[in-house]
Order: structure tokens, then C-alpha cells, then sequence
């Protein structure tokens, strides 16, 4: 397998060889597929990522597995995505959280969760995110705020956005100033640029 320029096309192109395909065009291989995809060629794209999978590149089965997801084929993004954790390990983030993606836009919500757990830091705020994008924006912060508990509070800022994000203003700020007395990063820099805006009500400086 060869990479060259198709002077017709005007695009990067591939050529069939006898040789084993080099790290580098492997790379190239799955680049361009993001750019047919872009392009609007998602089959073009899924072919020159098998075309790497098959090679050796196994990373790339999430890939497949995000383009199948976005044109709305959820059932073969899951056998994908499920394919990809067995093949990849359980720890492969773009196939979980692609997998948790699809469970919760098809209403397995005790699947998402029970996935979720596997990593609960790395996979909740993924699951939290998919929740509230739903109409679940109470449950969505119920699991951030596990998390929370859990000692983890930079996840306060993700559920002042979500509340932020529903109009609840003067919530967004409580969870805000949670987490600046908790020692959150960025927490006191987004209540000092609240107040800047004037978009929430007057009290606490931050």
C-alpha cells in the first residue's frame, strides 16, 4: 500500500503494493479518512479505516464505530464500539464512552450506568454529559455530584455549566462558589467573570 496524489481527484489517494503499509502511512490512512468523512464520503471513510485495521492499526475500530454513530446507524456503532472493547481492553475511552452514547440514546440507562462505573472519574461526566443532553439535567447532576462526593469536586464546575446552561443562575453560582472553597481551579476566574457580565444576581464577590 502506497500513498499518492490522484492529479483527477486532487486528493491523496491509495495504491495496492506488495509491500506492508510503514507506520506513517498508516496514520495518513486514517487522516484521510476524517477528511472524506468531512467531506460527506462516510462510506469512503469507513473503507480506509478497515483498510488500516486490517493492516494492524486496531485502534481505529472506534472510529468506525463514531462514523456509523453520527450517520444514526446506532445498532452497528454498538457492535463496533463493543467490538472495540473486547479487541482494545475496557479502558479504550472513545469505545466507552461511544458505547455509553448509544445505551442512553436508546434508553438503556442501567447499561450506561453500570458502564460507567467500570471508571466512574474517567466515564461518569461522559454519562452525566449524554443525561442531561436527554432532558435529564437532575439526573446528570446527580451522578456529577456522586463524584463530588467521592472527592473529586472539580466536577462542580461541569454541574454549575449545566445549570448554568438551564438558566438556573443563581445555581450555576452556589455550585461555583463549592468549588472555589473546595480549591477548584478556574472556579473563582468564572464567578469573577459572572459578576463582570452582570448576569447573575448581586451577593458574594467570589
Amino acid at each position: 500500500m502506497k500513498l499518492y496524489y490522484d492529479h483527477t481527484t486532487r486528493n491523496v489517494a491509495i495504491r495496492a503494493t506488495h509491500q506492508s503499509p510503514t507506520p506513517n502511512e498508516l496514520v495518513c490512512v486514517a487522516n484521510l479518512s476524517m477528511i472524506r468523512a468531512s467531506r460527506g464520503d462516510p462510506e469512503g471513510a469507513r473503507a480506509l479505516l478497515w483498510r488500516a485495521y486490517n493492516a494492524g492499526m486496531y485502534w481505529v475500530l472506534p472510529q468506525i464505530g463514531e462514523l456509523h454513530e453520527e450517520q444514526g446507524a446506532l445498532r452497528q456503532a454498538e457492535r463496533i464500539y463493543r467490538r472495540s472493547i473486547r479487541e482494545l481492553g475496557r479502558l479504550s475511552w472513545t469505545a466507552v464512552t461511544g458505547l455509553l452514547r448509544v445505551y442512553e440514546s436508546t434508553g438503556r440507562h442501567d447499561r450506561a450506568y453500570a458502564l460507567a462505573m467500570a471508571k466512574p472519574k474517567d466515564f461518569l461526566p461522559i454519562f452525566a454529559t449524554a443525561r442531561a443532553k436527554g432532558g435529564d439535567r437532575a439526573g446528570a447532576e446527580r451522578l456529577l455530584l456522586k463524584l463530588v462526593d467521592a472527592g473529586h469536586p472539580r466536577f462542580l464546575v461541569q454541574a454549575a455549566s449545566m445549570r448554568k446552561h438551564e438558566g438556573d443562575l443563581e445555581g450555576a453560582r452556589r455550585m461555583l462558589r463549592r468549588a472555589r472553597d473546595a480549591g477548584v481551579g478556574g472556579a473563582e476566574k468564572a464567578l469573577r467573570e459572572f459578576q463582570a457580565r452582570d448576569t447573575l444576581p448581586s451577593g458574594e464577590s467570589g
